[in-house]
């Protein structure tokens, strides 16, 4: 369930990339992609929070593959435009996904989270531990 058709590797770092209206900075990337997914390593290192990634996202199959671990450390939802709220929203969190499926109809696998927290406005949210299991069917 990896990338093999038309699949490019790339190395290297960013010095930017634009999403929703936000310059994001020192990104560095290795690993295989192309128009139906990434297999790899990605890591953001910006002022406004740290993303980490390392696995797999393939869409092409008929059950698609999420096959992932994905860090985030104090990342600002607000100072990257992905929210709009007044001061810092900051969440960080460890999340694994082993989901194969298309749909959440039928989705097989699981997902977990750790170490969740969000704060925002003097609300602070913690969760340690969350699991969800997807049997086959």
């Amino acid at each position: 369930a990896g990338l093999v058709k038309d699949a490019h590797r790339g190395e290297g770092l960013g010095n930017q990339l634009e999403y929703a209206g936000f310059d994001y900075k020192d990104l560095t990337v290795n690993g295989k992609f192309n128009n139906d997914g990434f297999e790899g390593k990605a890591l953001l290192n910006d002022v406004n929070g740290k993303l980490d990634f390392s696995g797999l996202v393939n869409i092409s199959d008929k059950y698609p593959v999420f096959r992932f671990d994905l860090i985030a450390e104090d990342v600002n939802l607000n100072a990257l435009k992905l929210v709009e709220s007044k001061g810092p929203a900051l969440i960080s969190f460890k999340f694994h996904s082993d989901i194969m499926g298309r749909f959440p109809d039928d989705f097989t696998g699981e997902l977990s989270a750790r170490d969740f927290s969000f704060y925002n406005n003097g609300y602070d949210l913690k969760i340690k531990n969350l699991q969800a299991e997807v049997p086959s069917r």
